[in-house]
């Protein structure tokens, strides 16, 4: 259900700014490579592209902060929820708790709007939405709102029990309501991601390999065998890939040094391979065994939603705490909510967002 726009929205600016400063860098890098020859400096470069991206999302969020008092200050929103049925208490209680303080919801039950309506006249209202089914009476909703130049709006009460995302788009000249929104369905954004997830990959692999390659030589000296465990995972629209990990446990056998590795996620550092191989992505929903797919698809029918997209070395789940084996059906729901949640509300400012609480994650060494 759509709501009035009480000011800026942080997340979106943010995410337009983040997403050209990342064609910004893609179009940096393309000029370095054609400047084969000439003089400039790496660590220069490095310095102001992030203090770009800081600064920049500094500055939007400090405006965005301004623009919202200012705005409500001279622009007080009062909301009219009006209908026949008891969903229209229901409603009013969901948009109380759901936007902002300063805006005032009114909730009525009525079988005649039009006569309800028509002593509202000298109220100043900014937004109306209605419950009703009935044809006569939503036009007669929406006639009062084109005199008293009022945003209506048509609660789909009824969808929410199916989904959170669902909005109005059209196939051809037929407006169609689509159940479910994925932003990783545009071509654009999935090649924004694949970007982030070849650069970072690309910088791993500069600066983690002398790293990579100790812990390989020192992992088959304890081992005796190859360093690097396979394991069979279910993937994007349900493909089968293989995952690549470093060898912690053998025969229920842990050393002290693998203990280390799994409690800084060291263990983890092979799936960037995966990410370069384009079974993963760097951020996403983690994969599970292939064994608990079917017992999961039983628990909920929304399990599958969160194969629509690439799976992750993180994701906005483990973030949050909710990682390793599921314990219990809390554990399993919470985790779900999270998954389909980042699935549905994507943007290059969330990815960003979840890396760096990542890698918060990794440095205290709360990895499993």
């Amino acid at each position: 259900m759509a709501q009035r726009n009480t000011g800026t929205n942080f997340t979106t600016i943010s995410d337009t700014f983040n997403r050209r400063w990342f064609v910004l860098i893609l179009l940096y890098s393309l000029l370095l490579v054609s400047l084969k020859g000439y003089y400039y400096s790496r660590i220069f470069a490095l310095i102001f592209f992030t203090l770009l991206l800081i600064i920049g999302n500094l500055l939007i969020l400090m405006i965005s902060i301004y623009y919202n008092r200012y705005f409500k200050k001279i622009y007080p929103a009062k909301y009219l929820v009006i209908g026949n049925d008891n969903i229209v208490s229901e409603i009013a209680k969901i948009l109380r708790s759901s936007i902002p303080q300063f805006t005032e919801i009114i909730d009525i039950k009525t079988e005649d709007p039009e006569e309800f309506l028509s002593n509202k006249t000298t109220e100043k209202i900014s937004t109306v939405i209605s419950t009703y089914r009935d044809g006569k009476k939503l036009v007669s909703v929406q006639n009062w709102c084109d005199r008293m130049f009022v945003e209506h709006y048509i609660s789909l009460h009824e969808i929410s029990a199916v989904s959170l995302s669902a909005f109005v788009t059209q196939i051809g000249r037929l407006n169609v309501l689509k159940m479910r929104d994925e932003p990783l369905s545009s071509p654009f954004n999935r090649a924004l991601k694949r970007g982030m997830d070849l650069l970072i990959t690309f910088l791993i692999f500069i600066f983690l390999f002398i790293p990579f390659l100790l812990v390989y030589i020192l992992l088959f000296i304890v081992w005796k065998k190859s360093p690097i465990y396979t394991q069979k995972r279910f993937g994007q629209t349900g493909k089968i890939f293989t995952l690549y990990k470093f060898r912690t446990i053998d025969n229920n056998k842990m050393p002290k040094i693998c203990a280390y590795l799994r409690k800084y996620s060291i263990d983890e550092w092979p799936q960037f391979m995966n990410v370069f191989k384009g079974d993963m992505s760097i951020i996403g929903p983690r994969p599970y065994h292939l064994k608990d797919i079917e017992l999961f698809k039983q628990k909920s029918a929304r399990f599958m939603v969160r194969h629509w997209i690439k799976p992750g070395i993180t994701g906005l789940a483990q973030v949050r705490g909710l990682r390793g084996e599921i314990t219990d059906e809390k554990h399993f729901n919470e985790r779900l909510e999270n998954d389909v949640w980042y699935i549905e509300n994507w943007s290059l400012t969330l990815d960003i967002k979840i890396l760096f609480l990542s890698l918060l994650h990794v440095l205290k060494g709360e990895g499993k």
